[in-house]
Parts: structure tokens; sequence; C-alpha cells
């Protein structure tokens, strides 16, 4: 089902007013998804925050991988439930500021929401994906940290702290990899 002329125009005016998708969507009477579609089909580039920050996050983690010689595609279509293929594995990447607290915080529940959360379904890491990769981001393009954990064990709630008890993930790239496959030092 397609969109009216007017829901499309309020799209545009509202978009324009330099609002987000979000609330673009609530005013124009469509879904989020519909937003995001119909502006990128017209090649209007997001102002959500949190979706610049995780289109970041996965070039960061594309980059990185492609630096180690390693196999990197984008995810097959936009709804896919994760964002790259590391050596055919199914990677989800987060991305998160550093909080007050000088740490991260990611927050990886199991129910998202949708049409402005008039709708819930579940997201359940360890089905949609072998490896969650959490990008801790200072602010600038230099200090990128990049922590890889296996989707089954991830918790919902992570608090990364440098130094902290996630340590020993930070970079641990060989968690992207084939179980048969060791990382080339």
């Amino acid at each position: 089902m397609g969109i009216t002329q007017q829901q499309q125009d309020s799209i545009v005016a509202h978009y324009e007013l330099g609002l987000p998708d979000g609330q673009v969507a609530r005013l124009a009477g469509v879904s989020l998804a519909t937003v995001k579609r119909y502006r990128q089909r017209l090649g209007l580039p997001t102002r959500d925050v949190k979706a610049r920050r995780g289109r970041f996050g996965e070039r960061v983690v594309l980059e990185r991988a492609q630096a180690l010689g390693l196999a990197v595609e984008w995810r097959g279509h936009a709804t896919a439930p994760y964002d790259l293929r590391i050596e055919g594995r199914r990677v989800d990447v987060k991305a998160a500021s550093r909080g007050r607290n000088g740490g991260w915080r990611f927050r990886l529940g199991g129910v998202r929401s949708s049409f402005h959360s008039r709708y819930r379904y579940r997201k359940d890491y360890a089905a949609d994906c072998e490896v969650v990769a959490l990008v801790c981001l200072q602010g600038d393009d230099e200090h990128v940290a990049v922590y890889l954990l296996e989707s089954g064990t991830v918790p919902s709630n992570v608090q990364i702290y440098e130094g902290g008890e996630w340590e020993a993930h930070r970079e641990a790239w060989e968690t992207a990899l084939p179980r048969q496959w060791p990382l080339a030092a």
C-alpha cells in the first residue's frame, strides 16, 4: 500500500523544517519505516543522531575488518536483522557515545517497538546474528574502540569502561571468524 500525495508532501515539508524522522512520521500519519524509505528514495540524509552514530559504527567495523584482510559485506537488505557479514558470520553493530560516567552503555533488550511504539516485536540476538560488535565512540574518528562478543552470550545491558570487565573483548576480531580460522597476528 502506497502513501497519499498529501502524506508525501507532509513528509517533505516536515523534513525541510529539520524535524527527526519519528516526529515527521507522527505528523504525516505514517510509520517511521515509511518515512525512512521515502526519504531514502529522495536522497535525503537522516537527521537522527542515533542512526548517524549507527552508520558510523558500521563503517568503523567494516573498515577495520577489511584492514585485517577479512571478507566483509553489507547486509543483504535494509530489513535484515544484522548489519554486516564478516567471513560469512552475521554481525549486528551497535554504537554509543561516552556517557557522563566515563563509560559506554549498550541496551540490547529483547523487545523493540515500531510505528510510534504501537507494535512491539522480539529481538533475539542469538538467532539474528552470531556476533555483536559494540563500537565505543569518543567524539572523534581517532578514538574508537570495538568490542566483539558472541551473540549467544551477550547480556541485555552492557556497560563498558576502559580496562573494565569487557576489556578481553576489545578488538577481539577472532570472534568474528568462523571457528576453524585463527586470526593471523
